[in-house]
């Protein structure tokens, strides 16, 4: 973690815009179970 810390990088204003534009996926599929793309725990 440290060394992600120390990463040094900007994010332009039209890489944001880009990124904004990414449609949301509404399911991963078969990976669904794993915890981390769930947006509640059952």
């Amino acid at each position: 973690m440290r060394v992600n810390a120390q990463l040094d990088f900007d994010i332009k204003d039209d890489d944001m815009e880009s990124l904004k534009r990414i449609k949301r996926l509404s399911s991963y599929g078969e990976h669904s179970f794993f915890p981390v793309f769930r947006t509640q725990l059952r």
